[in-house]
This record gives C-alpha cells, sequence and structure tokens, in this order.
C-alpha cells in the first residue's frame, strides 16, 4: 500500500484527451484557435504546391472526362449498329447473308463490350483517378535525336490502381516506373534498369494525395500534410488519413521494404512477421492485388483466398479489397472455412461445438490435441489404417476410432504430454468416444475433432484439384500465432506448394488459449519453406499506426524493447477511480471530448469480454444514443461515432480513439502470456488517443500510474498495489 495525492478535481476538458502540455498544438480547440494561427498557417511556397496539385488534378479530370465522352458516343454508335445489324440478321433470307450479317454483329457486340469497359474504366478514374504524382529529372543519352541538346528533361507521373498514358497515369502494380516513387525520397538520384534501358535521374518531387469523388483532399509535400477544410488549406498532424469507408489507403505511403515485400516474386512464398501497426495486413493485402495484375502472375481472384480468425476481421478485410479495388476474392474465417470444406466431403456431418463445452471435457484436452506430438502420432494411424474397413466406417466412426488409437499410442510414447490433461489416459479415451456419432445424436461431431477430418481429406485428394473452397492458387493467412498444428498443416496443404503462401502474424498478438503457434523457425523447418530459394521472411518493426508514446506503453505492457522511432503524439490518459460510477463519469467526459473533436472518425471502448462491453454500452447509451453501438460479430458497424466491443473482436483493426475499460487485474493477470498479449493489442488499436478507465485493483502488468508512460489521475486517498 502506498498513499497518492488526492485528486478531487476533474482535469480541464482539453487535458481528457491533449493534456496540458500539449493544448496549444491543437487549433480546433476555440480558445486556442488564434494563439494558434500562425504556427498552422501555410506559407507561401506551401500554398504553391498545394495550388499546382490542384491545378493538376483539374487538368487530369478535364482530360479523363473528354476521354470519357468520347468513348461514350463510340459506344452509343457501336450499340445502334449492332441493334442495326441485328435486325438485318433476322430479315436475311440467304444463307450467304446471314453468315457475314452474323460475323459482323459477333464483332459490333465485341467492340460495344469494350467500349462499355472503357467507359466503366474513366467513370472510376473521374471518381479517384491517382494516389500520388511525382516528377522525375533525366539527362538524355541520345544526343542524336533532332533537337536533343542533352539538357536535363522532367518527367510528371501520377500513380494510381489504373493505368491511363493520356494523363500519364501509371499503375502501381505494372510500371517499372512505380519503383522509382516507392524505394526513394525526395532529392535522391537514382539507376535503375526500366524496361531493359538504365535510367538515371533524380526524384525531384514526391506527393502522396487523397482525392475523393474527383475533389482534392489532402496533399503530403516536404513541408507537411495538408487538408482541404471549407476551402481553405490547414496543416494537419494526421499523414494517414483515411479514405471512403474509414478504410486507409497506404498505398502512397508505402515504404521502400514494404514495396519489396509486396513486390516480391510471383513464386516465392512472403512470410511477414510485425508489431501491431506496422501494416504487416495491408502489406500481405496489397501483395494479392500486386499477384493478380495480369502482368505479374496467371492467378485469378477466384483462386485465391485470404483466412482470418474472426468474423469482424473478414468484414473489414472484404471492405479493404474493395477500397483497393480488388474484387472476388473470397474472405473466410477458418472455421467458414473449414465447414465449407466438411459440407462438401462429409454432408451428413453437422457442426456443433455443445459437446466441447460439457462438463466431462478434460482440462488442457485441446493442449494434446493440436499438439505436434499428437499431430505425427495421428498420421503415423492414418498411414496404417485398412482401406476396406475405411469405406465401411462413417466419417466419425473413421476419424473417432483413429483419434482413439493415436491416443493410446501416444500415451506409451510419450506419457508426460498427458499430464497436461489432469485426467488419465482411459478418461479422455472415454471422452472421445462419448462424442462421436452415435444413433442418438446423430450428425454430430466436435468441433474440434473435424480439423483432423479436414487435415485427412486434404491429405489424400490431389493438390491440383482447385474445387473450391478445397484449394486454392494463392492463400493469405493472417494472424498466423493463433493456429495451432493441426490447423497449420490444413492450411499447408490447401495450396499446392509452400510458395503459394502469404503468411501474417505477431507471436506478441497471440491471444489463443488452446491454439498454440509452433513459432516461425519450427513452422520453416517442418513445411521445408527454405528462404531465399522459395520464400522470403520480412520483420516489420515500425509501428505506422500507433503514436510513438502508445507504443512505449504497449511494450512496457508486453515486455518488449522500446521502440526508438515513430510518429509524436500526446501520452496516454488514465484515469483511476473508486467506483464504477466515478470511472463511468470519467469515461463520458473523455469520449465525448473525443468525439468532439474527431467526429468523422472511428473511436472504441474496449473490453476484456463482450459481458463487460454489454455492461459498458448500458453506461454509455444514455449519454450517446445513436453514437454509440455495440460490436460484435453480425453486427459490427465501420461507420464514425462508437462502438463498444471486446478486445478480440477489435483485434486487427484500428481507432482514431481508444478507451480501455477497466483493465483490472482479475481481467489481465500479472504473469499470464495471453493477458499481456491481449492488453498490448487493446492498446495497440489506437491511432491518436488513448485513454484507461480503471476502478478496483487494476493490473500489474501496466506501469505506475505515476510514471512517465501515462498521464495519470488518481481518485484515490489509496492506490492499491
Amino acid at each position: 500500500m502506498r498513499t497518492t495525492k488526492i485528486m478531487r478535481e476533474t482535469p480541464p476538458a482539453d487535458e481528457l484527451i491533449y493534456g496540458k502540455e500539449l493544448r496549444s498544438f491543437f487549433p480546433l480547440i476555440s480558445r486556442a484557435m488564434e494563439e494558434n494561427k500562425e504556427s498552422n498557417a501555410v506559407s507561401g511556397a506551401e500554398l504553391a504546391l498545394l495550388e499546382e496539385e490542384a491545378r493538376i488534378l483539374a487538368s487530369t479530370l478535364e482530360s479523363l472526362q473528354t476521354q470519357c465522352e468520347a468513348k461514350a458516343r463510340r459506344l452509343t454508335e457501336e450499340d445502334q449498329r449492332s441493334r442495326l445489324l441485328t435486325a438485318e440478321l433476322v430479315a436475311a433470307q440467304r444463307d450467304e447473308d446471314k453468315q457475314m450479317l452474323a460475323s459482323d454483329e459477333a464483332v459490333s457486340h465485341a467492340l460495344k463490350h469494350n467500349h462499355s469497359d472503357e467507359v466503366k474504366a474513366l467513370s472510376k478514374l473521374l471518381k479517384r483517378p491517382y494516389f500520388a504524382r511525382f516528377v522525375i529529372e533525366e539527362e538524355s543519352s541520345d544526343l542524336s535525336r533532332p533537337g536533343n541538346s542533352g539538357a536535363p528533361t522532367q518527367y510528371d507521373y501520377r500513380l494510381g490502381y489504373s493505368a491511363n498514358p493520356e494523363c500519364r497515369i501509371i499503375d502501381w502494380r505494372k510500371s517499372p516506373l512505380a519503383k522509382i516513387y516507392y524505394e526513394y525520397q525526395e532529392g535522391d538520384e537514382y539507376c535503375e534498369d526500366v524496361q531493359g534501358r538504365e535510367r538515371e535521374g533524380r526524384l525531384l518531387l514526391k506527393h502522396p494525395v487523397r482525392i475523393e469523388n474527383g475533389a482534392l483532399k489532402s496533399v503530403t509535400t516536404r513541408y507537411g500534410t495538408f487538408s482541404l477544410t471549407d476551402g481553405a488549406w490547414l496543416r494537419t498532424n494526421n499523414a494517414h488519413p483515411a479514405g471512403n469507408g474509414g478504410i486507409k489507403s497506404i498505398l502512397p505511403l508505402i515504404t521502400a521494404e514494404q514495396f519489396k515485400t509486396i513486390t516480391e516474386d510471383a513464386r516465392t512464398a512472403v512470410l511477414i512477421q510485425g508489431i501491431a501497426g506496422s501494416g504487416k495486413t495491408t502489406v500481405a493485402l496489397h501483395r494479392l492485388a500486386w499477384l493478380l495484375h495480369e502482368s505479374n502472375s496467371d492467378i485469378s481472384s477466384e483462386e485465391c483466398a485470404v483466412i482470418v480468425r474472426n468474423e469482424v476481421l473478414a468484414e473489414f478485410i472484404k471492405m479493404t479489397l474493395d477500397a483497393i479495388e480488388i474484387a472476388d476474392v473470397p474472405v473466410y474465417t477458418f472455421e467458414q472455412w473449414k465447414s465449407k470444406v466438411i459440407q462438401n466431403i462429409a454432408p451428413e456431418l453437422s457442426l456443433s461445438t455443445e459437446l466441447e463445452s460439457h462438463s466431462k471435457f478434460p482440462r488442457g484436452f485441446t493442449t494434446v490435441l493440436y499438439s505436434e506430438e499428437f499431430f505425427e502420432e495421428y498420421e503415423a494411424q492414418l498411414k496404417l489404417l485398412d482401406s476396406s474397413s475405411t469405406k465401411a466406417q462413417t466419417h466419425s466412426q473413421q476419424y473417432g476410432s483413429l483419434l482413439t488409437q493415436t491416443l493410446l499410442s501416444l500415451s506409451s510414447r510419450h506419457p508426460k504430454l498427458l499430464e497436461v490433461t489432469g485426467g488419465s489416459t482411459n478418461e479422455i479415451i472415454e471422452y472421445l468416444e462419448n462424442i462421436q456419432i452415435h444413433n442418438s445424436v446423430p450428425h454430430v461431431l466436435s468441433n474440434s475433432l473435424l480439423r483432423f477430418l479436414l487435415h485427412s481429406h486434404l491429405l489424400k485428394t490431389s493438390k491440383e484439384d482447385l474445387s473450391s473452397p478445397v484449394r486454392f492458387r494463392h492463400l493469405v493467412v493472417d494472424e498466423l500465432q493463433d493456429y495451432s498444428f493441426i490447423s497449420l498443416a490444413s492450411l499447408m496443404n490447401s495450396v499446392e506448394s509452400t510458395r503459394d503462401l502469404t503468411l501474417v502474424g505477431d507471436v506478441g498478438q497471440a491471444l489463443s488459449a488452446d491454439e498454440n503457434f509452433i513459432g516461425w523457425d519450427r513452422l520453416k523447418e517442418v513445411w521445408q519453406i527454405e528462404l531465399g530459394s522459395s520464400a522470403t521472411f520480412f520483420t516489420l518493426e515500425v509501428s505506422y499506426r500507433s503514436t510513438l508514446p502508445i507504443m512505449r506503453l504497449a511494450s512496457y505492457v508486453s515486455r518488449r524493447s522500446s521502440p526508438k522511432e515513430g510518429r509524436s503524439g500526446r501520452v496516454p490518459i488514465w484515469f483511476h477511480c473508486e467506483n464504477e460510477e466515478r470511472a463511468t463519469e470519467a469515461a463520458l467526459d473523455w469520449l465525448m471530448k473525443a468525439l468532439e473533436r474527431y467526429p468523422t472518425s472511428l473511436s472504441a471502448v474496449l473490453c476484456s469480454t463482450l459481458d463487460e462491453a454489454t455492461q459498458a454500452y448500458s453506461l454509455l447509451k444514455p449519454r450517446f444514443g445513436p453514437q454509440v453501438r455495440m460490436g460484435k460479430p453480425g453486427n459490427f458497424s465501420f461507420d464514425q461515432g462508437l462502438i463498444v466491443t471486446a478486445i478480440d473482436y477489435a483485434k486487427g483493426l484500428e481507432f482514431t480513439n481508444v478507451l480501455i475499460w477497466n483493465p483490472s487485474s482479475k481481467a489481465f493477470p500479472p504473469n499470464d502470456t495471453l493477458a499481456s498479449n491481449r492488453l498490448y493489442v487493446a492498446i495497440t488499436r489506437a491511432e491518436e488517443n488513448l485513454a484507461l478507465v480503471s476502478y478496483g485493483r487494476y493490473s500489474k502488468l501496466l506501469p505506475p500510474i505515476d510514471s512517465k508512460f501515462v498521464r495519470g489521475y488518481n481518485y484515490l486517498d489509496l492506490l492499491e498495489s
């Protein structure tokens, strides 16, 4: 027990988000507007660059509009021509005339289809023609060309999702010039091989831009990032602005390292280990976008898939793929994919997890079931299985007896492994027998045991069989650290070769108590993923999502080394209160200020469980009304406002403002790796502002409330250790 100073008064409203020492940096605080005018004023040189970007966009849109109108006229003309040819074909009497008209009609319909596609593409470009502009300067080495004096020549390019040569828009996935934009900084000299010709020069200008519905919204220059608000340019500290639907476009800001990851050879597996907010998932999705371009591989969208851990993240990734203009790529949770395969191979089975929560479920059973030792023994038993008896048995009888035999063999070979279950071998075997299909419980098989059925089926089917959703030509797996050995085995066998994988994870964000990840090194060893020849391993160690102060707190909680670089920002704020009522008041004050400052952003209240989230929601609803909503699978909205959800459902997501609700010692006990990981995940969901509100005993995983990691406000006479 240690005494602390009692604080009876609520800190000033501006401190609730920004802190007393940082108030002057935020011009949106009304009483500080005049004081900050000078520091936020746009200089003449800055304004000249911004006006030039606006002029270039206007010129580009004018050209695109002219092209679109011309294509639309040609479409109308071809439509009329095809109708006329169809009428003539119907009226024709002679076979020779019919054959000639049918040929002309087919050509006309093909032209009409092409013109229609071109009009659609141009209409899309009119909304978002490009996301960056860059200028290079090169000295011509071909002095034999008439009028060429050898003087430096400047070339102005725009980087977009699709090319338009007339407007000098290049496709980021195809043009070799994109490499210059991504791998060099303004002022750098370059020497690159571009389409078989060595080009030397200097990158003069590199401007990421955000364009929405044909309107310029923000520009990042050498002087900083500027946003256009109510017709005036204002300096902003957010160099990573959200686009439509809250989905952020990282393409303008991809680093040289990330670009190399994305554009790695198509027949190379990419393994990405990255801290929270390092962009690993987004990089993986952009690699998929790169692979799907016809100039990079012959893979089609329908032959790929993205596998994630929960339904909320699946919905978010679908939105992200749509935002980067990737259509028709299936996104599954692992359970959804497993169920689809099971329905294909054993339609008599239905998925049920009810039996897994039975009171007779042995403690630690899944630890054994998902272990590498059990998997290896299971595969050995599978090879010994008599094919004739297999045909006479149902799926459940076959794999149920196989699992029982595996367990018996395992008990003699690895007796200590079974000690973690807290039960005898006979008790576990009795459990296995109870959850197999019986006449009294038709068509039910344990969810966990279905994983072995899935794996066994994948082993038996040809790897060239791409019948969806069993196998894929390329697979992106997110949150790899939450997969057990048996799940990893199924994923590895769902592609023809491990070269066809993009694997993403962070061992520091593992949240599953049962599915223990075997580690990157063991993964590469077991599945013979050879770095260099067939795979590349990338480590992303800089967070682009959360500010440096937020990441320092996260590193303290996870016992990682403190980051040395990152975005500047505000130190997280922490209110420790005597009871839930007072904590609710503090939370309401902070959240009100956050929503006022960021009215178009998505903020979140993160709780340790869904039940706690429901309770927090009931306390916040009277104040915020329709602005606040619950977030859970099947009902998770990414619209602006405030969402209350459990930490597990927020994994992989990001929010401008995050409030962590009562990080108690019960919810986050010390010396508990999963608890530490869960708190780390919660902290790193915040991009700009993070608050903690606690009452009772708070978790010892957190630093002292008076430490440099937080701005602490303790409302107690005594702070309980």
